[in-house]
């Protein structure tokens, strides 16, 4: 029995881009995100916050964190 190499290339390739577009499909970029706090009063109870309007010198830069570790994190399942 012969072997079709290029129909087995042709497999290959199909399974390939197979594989990239569910990397693909898997990658991630930060769209929202907000600081939850937890505060304890001098009673000692405590309750959380959800904090989404902050200063801007700070949510660009927790947004440009946000960005990179999510391109990292990209560049680790495309490979």
């Amino acid at each position: 029995m012969a072997i079709d190499f290029d129909a087995l290339d042709l497999v290959r390739s199909k399974n390939k881009a197979k594989m990239h577009e569910k990397k693909k499909a898997m990658s991630k970029k930060p769209e929202g995100w907000a600081v939850v706090v937890t505060w304890e009063r001098e009673d000692k109870t405590w309750y959380t916050e959800t904090i989404t309007d902050l200063p801007e010198t700070i949510s660009i830069d927790i947004h440009d964190w946000l960005d990179k570790r999510a391109k990292e994190e990209n560049a680790e399942i495309q490979s």
